[in-house]
This record gives structure tokens, C-alpha cells and sequence, in this order.
């Protein structure tokens, strides 16, 4: 599943430093790290725009295939548990990130860490991840 987002959202983002724009590897690695995060920004911005609480950002959770770091852990209207996960620049997931994804749809995992909600942090649960792509 992939969340749409605003196109004024979509335009915000590209006002940070373009990925790539260094020249050398560390430069590009950092450039395309504030990239990420700016994109993390808008979203959660958008997220709050559409209705959703942001329950956290970079939480852990820890499934059977590992610790997955979700960019946002929301909270629907509904009351639904959803990971956001954010792409830019044409990112995609790795495979490990999409398998620590299933595992977490299909098994569940414990959230954890600092960035952990309180009142959840410790409890085993199942929830989707959801892609938000900035481009």
C-alpha cells in the first residue's frame, strides 16, 4: 500500500538539497540523508493534516526477522496501528526492511526503544506497514 500525499507536500520536499548533489560518497550519503528526513517531515505533516495521531518517529520494533525502525508509528481515526514508512528520490525498501514488513503483518512484533510510545512500549503487536512516497 502506498500513501498518497499532497502535491504541495510532494513541492516542499524537493527545497532541501537534492540527493546526489555531492561529490563525493560521504557528501552524497549525506545529502541523501537530509533528503530522508525532510521527507520524513513533510509526511508527518501530512499525516496530522489527514487525521492521524503520530503515535512516535524512528520507533523500533522487534520482529522474528529483526529490529524494524518505522519512520512513524500512527494512529488512525479508526483507532488502527500503522507503520509509515518513508521513501524520496525514487528510494525503495530493501529486502530486509520488506521482510521484517511481513513479519510484522503476519506475526506481529514488540515495540521498543526510546522513541516508543509509553504506553505501548513492550506490547506485541500486529500491524501493516504502509508506504508514503515523497518524489
Amino acid at each position: 500500500m502506498v500513501l498518497p500525499i499532497a502535491k504541495a507536500a510532494r513541492n516542499a520536499s524537493t527545497k532541501e538539497q537534492p540527493p546526489g548533489t555531492g561529490t563525493t560518497a560521504a557528501e552524497r550519503l549525506a545529502a541523501n540523508a537530509a533528503a530522508g528526513k525532510a521527507a520524513e517531515r513533510v509526511i508527518a505533516k501530512e499525516l496530522v493534516k489527514a487525521g492521524h495521531t503520530i503515535l512516535g518517529s524512528n520507533v523500533g520494533i522487534q520482529t522474528s526477522r529483526g529490529l524494524r525502525m518505522v519512520d512513524h508509528l500512527i494512529m488512525t481515526p479508526s483507532g488502527e496501528l500503522l507503520a509509515i514508512e518513508v521513501k524520496s528520490g525514487g528510494a525503495v525498501r530493501r529486502a530486509s526492511q520488506l521482510a521484517k514488513d511481513a513479519a510484522l503483518g503476519a506475526e506481529g512484533g514488540v515495540i521498543v526503544g526510546k522513541n516508543a510510545p509509553d504506553f505501548l512500549r513492550g506490547t506485541s503487536v500486529m500491524i501493516d506497514t504502509v508506504e508514503a512516497v515523497v518524489p
